[in-house]
């Protein structure tokens, strides 16, 4: 049985373009907060703790490099989440704004990763 929980991060990345040739894009909050809070679920699978971010279509800060988006809460959001809401209109007004990023691989780590690519 799968319980609900919240996800915090910092971002997350999107990739546009075609296969080989992929642009990550950062994406991030447009407000003061830094944090996001993902809608998510959490269940035990073979003696393991998981869990999922649950999703949506995306609304029209993130459309244009993607299709889908993280279900993306606000503090009142998270409440009405953890409390059992099935309201199908639960954080589609998240306002977020991304830029380009550097390509990089499964190994590459540090702050450059949200950098804007200037190349």
């Amino acid at each position: 049985m799968a319980l609900r929980c919240l996800i915090p991060a910092g971002g997350y990345y999107e990739w546009t373009g075609e296969k080989g040739s992929k642009q990550p894009h950062f994406i991030r909050s447009a407000g003061n907060v830094e944090t996001l809070w993902f809608a998510g679920l959490v269940s035990r699978w073979n003696g393991m703790l998981t869990c999922t971010i649950v999703t949506r279509p995306a609304n029209a800060t993130v459309a244009d490099i993607h299709s889908r988006m993280p279900v993306i809460l606000n503090a009142n959001e998270r409440d009405a989440w953890m409390a059992g809401s099935d309201d199908p209109d639960i954080g589609a007004g998240v306002q977020l704004r991304h830029h380009p990023v550097a390509r990089f691989g499964i190994a590459s780590d540090g702050p450059e990763l949200i950098e804007p690519d200037v190349a």
